[in-house]
């Protein structure tokens, strides 16, 4: 039903794969930071200004992409919203005079079930895909980070992540 606001999914989809590796990648610049004032004067003024600079390039980064992520997803969200109403709309008019006597069809239950339902659709397809978009952004910009600085240990903790996942749900 989402299909044809599928250039709006995928721009969302870029901004929450970004929106996602930014924590990794300002954890990293931190720890850049610390041990940049174990230098010498001079190389840690370079360095700070550096990050200074990379830093604010990523706030830049992040509001475009949160910005471009909520747009996106929001505007496919409400049209989503807007098409499962106009079926179910069309879906209640089709029915028979003597359908609309029953209790459970009233006039209110059914403006209600519009809502409910409709919005319900809306949270489960749209809200709970870009949560699960950033998480995805976030552990692949770890793990890349964590290849990078260590690969030995990243293996292990790589070994160890489907206990950790299934420890985690099974909650």
């Amino acid at each position: 039903m989402i299909g044809p606001y599928w250039s709006y999914g995928v721009f969302g989809t870029l901004a929450a794969f970004t929106t996602g590796a930014l924590m990794p990648l300002f954890a990293l610049g931190i720890s850049h930071a610390l041990v940049s004032y174990y230098m010498d004067w001079h190389s840690t003024q370079h360095e700070v200004k550096k990050i200074a600079f990379l830093f604010c390039g990523a706030a830049i980064v992040a509001i475009t992409a949160y910005t471009i992520e909520h747009l996106s997803f929001g505007i496919m969200g409400e049209r989503l919203t807007l098409r499962v109403r106009e079926i179910m709309i069309s879906a209640i008019l089709k029915n028979e005079i003597g359908w609309f006597d029953d209790t459970r069809n009233t006039s209110t239950m059914l403006s209600s079930r519009l809502e409910t339902d409709a919005t319900l659709l809306k949270t489960i397809v749209v809200d709970r895909s870009t949560i699960l978009l950033q998480n995805v952004g976030l552990v692949v910009t770890s793990f890349i980070i964590a290849f990078i600085l260590n690969w030995r240990i990243t293996l292990v903790v790589l070994a160890t992540y489907p206990l950790i996942i299934s420890g985690h749900i099974g909650e």
